[in-house]
């Protein structure tokens, strides 16, 4: 028989697998910013300006549209970063807090149908959006 896993050490576990979201989360807003930096456009009047760039990825059939957005034109100040994927309903949301000087990163999943709804972000998912921006770095380049 199987001795159950120690409290502590799914506490330990736990608290590894938030570090590890949140420094992909962390990976994935840097990631976007600087594309967004190089190849997004400013649209939008001004109150409401916001950056964003919407690109076709062709490596294999069929082309997928992938769009990156960002509230703001001033990508130094942006506190989320929005990504989505066509073929996938919902929208990956990455958000920047500072407290206390400290950046805090996590990210959330919206899905299309309802916007105002929200889930957490796993690592699963958070590790395929970030291979998604990492390609999309690549194709761009």
């Amino acid at each position: 028989m199987a001795t159950p896993e120690s409290t502590i050490e799914i506490g330990r576990r736990i608290l590894q697998e938030r570090e590890q979201l949140a420094n992909t989360c962390q990976e994935i807003f840097r990631n976007t910013i600087e594309i967004l930096g190089d190849k997004g456009t400013i649209r939008g009047i001004a109150p409401l300006k916001f950056r964003s760039l919407t690109c076709t990825v062709n490596s294999t059939e069929p082309p997928i549209a992938v769009r990156l957005y960002v509230g703001g034109a001033n990508l130094a100040r942006a506190s989320s970063v929005r990504i989505s994927v066509e073929g996938i309903n919902e929208v990956l949301c990455v958000e920047r807090k500072v407290k206390k000087g400290k950046e805090i990163f996590s990210g959330k999943i919206q899905p299309n149908v309802y916007p105002r709804y929200s889930r957490n972000l796993d690592l699963r998912e958070a590790s395929g959006y970030l291979a998604a921006i990492k390609q999309l770095t690549k194709e761009l380049s």
